[in-house]
């Protein structure tokens, strides 16, 4: 088994993890294939977006170019034509927000379209959306990509609730063969965020060993591959080089592909039932069997038209698959 030891106050634990499996290795490299189809290009636009959001704030002159100007004995001034810009587009998205209504399709729907009403406007409430929907819009127009993660949370609410988040710039990976500008037809997504360990254990308690024995990145610089970080995130992860544990960060991998898998459907019009199988074999069995029924009990298996009553379908049916590396290693997929 692979150990580390670390050391809190006075006491110390040993997180036990077991040795990834072959198939474990195969995952991982299987979304690293994914991430280096799209790095190099992903990478050059965090680079732009970190540029962008520097001259936003006023920041239009590198550390190098101010060196010069001050040996010139000038000020690096910086009259910033943008930043009055992107503020007008923010207040025209502000004042032209639309709200959410439901209506109901037909008659009878009026009592389900207003819990839905108030549903969603709780949903809105809760996670205070329409600031959120500015913070995405501000960072879409600096950075040219603007991501709402939505996902159920179970924080101080029984039974959980909605909630959405928005997912920084440069921690979005993307299918690079994707056309759609929304993302909407792209295999596969990914996610590459650096947390500490105190975070990373509240968002996967379950995989608290494998957080425990992860490899800080501060100082190190450990990490199979690396986001563009704005000046704040650097000073946070970078200046961290005691790794005191919890506050030192890792880096964590989080990989969602769709995939399409067949289902196969038997679908009797007699017994007025479809019956859904995972196995070809199972759903032919149970096919055969419903016919030998039907014929046993004289009912006709053609309709006046000529079609069949009782059929066997082939489905696809798209699933998400969820791959979780946590330094290097795979906790779940």
């Amino acid at each position: 088994m692979d150990k580390l030891i670390l050391r809190r106050g006075s006491s110390h634990f040993s997180p036990v993890i077991p040795r990834m499996t072959d198939e474990d290795k195969a995952a991982r490299d299987y979304v690293y294939s994914y991430l280096d189809t799209t790095y190099d290009l992903t990478r050059a636009k965090q680079e732009t977006a970190l540029e962008n959001i520097d001259f936003y704030f006023g920041r239009q002159w590198t550390e190098a170019e101010m060196r010069i100007i001050r040996q010139q004995h000038r000020q690096p001034l910086v009259f910033n034509e943008i930043k009055d810009k992107v503020d007008h587009l923010l207040g025209t998205q502000m004042q032209t927000r639309l709200d959410v209504k439901i209506l109901p399709r037909e008659q009878g729907d009026e009592n389900a379209a207003e819990l839905l009403n108030f549903m969603v406007k709780w949903a809105e409430q809760l996670n205070d959306i329409e600031f959120l929907e500015t913070e995405i819009c501000k960072e879409g127009l600096l950075t040219g990509i603007g991501v709402s993660m939505w996902q159920w949370s179970d924080d101080d609410i029984p039974y959980g609730y909605p909630k959405a988040t928005k997912v920084p710039y440069n921690e979005v990976y993307w299918d690079s063969n994707a056309k759609d500008i929304t993302g909407s037809d792209c295999r596969w997504q990914g996610r590459i965020s650096y947390k500490t360990k105190q975070d990373a254990e509240e968002i996967y308690p379950e995989y608290e060993n494998h957080i425990a024995a992860a490899t800080s990145i501060g100082g190190a610089g450990v990490g199979n591959y690396y986001n563009v970080l704005s000046r704040r995130e650097q000073s946070a992860v970078f200046s961290n080089t005691r790794f005191d544990y919890g506050i030192d960060f890792i880096q964590i991998i989080e990989h969602f592909e769709l995939r399409r898998v067949k289902r196969y459907i038997v679908v009797d019009e007699i017994a007025g039932k479809e019956t859904v199988f995972e196995s070809k074999k199972e759903a032919d069995d149970y096919f055969d069997g419903v016919i030998e029924a039907h014929i046993d009990a004289g009912v006709s298996l053609v309709n006046i038209d000529a079609t069949e009553r009782v059929t066997l379908q082939q489905i696809a049916v798209p699933r998400v698959w969820f791959t979780l590396i946590i330094d290097d290693r795979v906790c779940t997929h």
